[in-house]
């Protein structure tokens, strides 16, 4: 049910932002969340060069 309500209010709520403040700002505060989710990914995956789990590398 959640999924379904965010297909239809996340555009809405979108299109809100970009004509209430402009794309260029809507898409400046998109980094707000975007930052800090993609800083959370490459905690959790051990960085960029790091191996699978299980996998040593020699």
């Amino acid at each position: 049910m959640t999924d379904s309500l965010g297909v239809i209010f996340g555009p809405l709520l979108a299109l809100g932002l970009v004509a209430w403040l402009g794309v260029q700002s809507a898409i400046g505060l998109s980094a707000i969340p975007g930052l800090p989710a993609a800083a959370a990914i490459v905690q959790r995956s051990g960085g960029p060069n790091s191996p699978p789990p299980g996998v040593i590398w020699r």
